[in-house]
């Protein structure tokens, strides 16, 4: 294509040796850039051309480029929960309203493959899993392994991470089952009272009250039978909870007794 005085209608590949015909001009623009940018680019290449040639140009790059120079396929989008595909789109939508169909759609996939585990992880126990739990009533060896293996055949569409999580919370639910059960068993808190050394009482508060006042341990450990883990008082305790995070979830205290032994952490 050429203007009134001999003066060349084309656009120069400024990015890459890969080259499409328009006309007599080869093309191929590689990179978002601005109008600006590409006029001036074009001002050098041709300097003979004249403003309205130069125009013909850039609405042609515009055209044939449109992709490259208008739409956006980078990941800026955060996601942070769970939401449908049609979400998603309208979210993209919203965000790059210049974006064509094509573009938009390759964006919606990068976005769901980055976001993998949002879109398609479980990570929230739900009642059947609570139900699974209760059969057990005291921490044996296969415990473990036996929630391990429920977990990776019930959620096996979740990546490595999330099984992770799930398993954590399983097993912190868990204790937290036990922990409720056995506090409203005299006897059980007899037993600890009997290994540290400390007469039985014949209420449950009174035994609580014993051991909160003179048995530093762990609930955790306590539950392990880690007996050897008791501390001489309650800051030793606090700073051996802290490091390990060993925190139970207060909110899963719902035995009185549970909540009376439970110490206030300095």
């Amino acid at each position: 294509m050429r203007c009134q005085n001999n003066r060349v209608l084309g656009i120069t590949n400024f990015f890459t040796t890969t080259k499409s015909v328009i006309g007599e001009a080869s093309v191929s623009v590689k990179k978002k850039i601005t109008d600006v940018e590409i006029l001036e680019m074009i001002k050098s290449m041709y300097p003979q051309n004249c403003k309205e040639c130069n125009q013909k140009i850039l609405k042609i790059t515009n055209q044939y480029y449109y992709c490259n120079l208008k739409c956006n396929t980078n990941i800026e989008i955060v996601i942070d929960k769970k939401i449908s595909d049609e979400e998603l789109l309208s979210i993209i939508r919203s965000q790059y309203p210049e974006n064509c169909k094509d573009c938009n759609n390759k964006l919606f996939n990068k976005i769901k493959l980055h976001n993998s585990c949002i879109f398609n992880c479980i990570v929230d126990l739900d009642d059947d899993d609570i139900e699974y739990l209760s059969q057990f009533s005291r921490i044996q060896k296969d415990t473990f392994y036996r929630i391990h293996s429920y977990i990776e055949e019930k959620y096996n569409d979740n990546c490595s991470g999330c099984s992770k999580i799930l398993k954590n919370k399983m097993k912190k639910k868990l204790y937290s089952l036990i922990a409720n059960d056995l506090f409203e068993d005299l006897s059980y808190l007899n037993s600890i009272l009997v290994h540290y050394g400390f007469q039985k009482e014949n209420t449950h508060k009174k035994a609580v009250d014993k051991i909160k006042k003179n048995i530093y341990i762990n609930i955790y450990d306590l539950i392990d039978k880690r007996y050897d883990k008791r501390f001489n008082n309650l800051a030793e305790l606090s700073k051996y909870t802290k490091t390990n995070k060993k925190y139970f979830p207060i909110d899963d205290a719902k035995s009185q007794n549970l909540q009376a032994f439970l110490q206030v952490l300095r």
